[in-house]
């Protein structure tokens, strides 16, 4: 059984796991925003992506090994491109930021095929195997705990049943001084005013200003679940 697992983690299946955990990875982060229906279909699609990646590689440079490398160098630049883009190089031109990623790529794959032979890359891929089974286990682990997390809120506070169910105290005052209308602001995602200015060209520090200035307190939430701690909070 040792036997057959060492020779199974042998196999350069690593860029299969490789493209499955930032997909896994996005759905954590924006649970609730994400049907779990359209998650299976993504990662079947990005598996099929990656092997025809793989196929057209491998049929060009005939090595396995060397073939799965350069595909998670493909999946990298893929899954990755975009962060960095918004991070470093936006607002330049997306264009400009693709063609110098493509090009880095066929670098890095050039240097890989001059100085990464076959034996070097077949050692390592039983420890690229390892890693990848290891990151990708820890994207399940954490999605389930936050997945449990989320159904022990949805127990003990139904969703969409809440707002029919509650019953106030007493009918709804009207707009006074005495018994102010509460508006309920939630920022969630919103841009800062220097990033309004510098890419929209948007002068919105008046709005920011008047908050400041009107609400108590002025804090916002990066929560997962927008809608679950809505009904969290509200009714109390």
């Amino acid at each position: 059984m040792v036997g057959a697992a060492s020779k199974a983690l042998s196999l350069p299946f690593y860029p299969w796991l490789l493209i499955t955990i930032p997909i896994l990875h996005y759905f954590r982060e924006n649970l609730g925003l994400v049907k779990d229906a359209e998650v299976p279909p993504a990662i079947l699609l990005a598996l099929v992506g990656t092997s025809l990646v793989f196929a057209l590689i491998n049929r060009l440079i005939r090595d396995s090994y060397q073939s799965a490398a350069i595909t998670s160098l493909c999946v990298l630049v893929y899954s990755l491109s975009g962060h960095v883009y918004v991070e470093l190089f936006m607002p330049r031109s997306l264009g400009i930021w693709t063609v110098m990623a493509l090009l880095a790529l066929g670098m890095a794959s050039i240097a890989l095929l001059k100085w990464g032979s076959r034996s070097l890359i077949a050692q390592m891929t039983p420890a690229f195997n390892a890693v990848m089974l290891v990151l990708l286990l820890l994207q399940a682990i954490q999605l389930a705990m936050e997945l449990a997390e989320i159904s022990r809120y949805v127990d003990e506070i139904p969703v969409y049943s809440i707002v029919d169910s509650y019953e106030f105290d007493a009918p709804k005052a009207t707009d006074s001084a005495a018994k102010p209308d509460v508006y309920y602001i939630i920022p969630d995602g919103y841009p800062s005013d220097d990033w309004l200015a510098k890419t929209a060209n948007w002068d919105n520090s008046a709005f920011t200003a008047a908050l400041r200035s009107e609400v108590s307190p002025w804090w916002a939430t990066r929560k997962a679940i927008i809608p679950l701690r809505l009904c969290h909070w509200l009714p109390r």
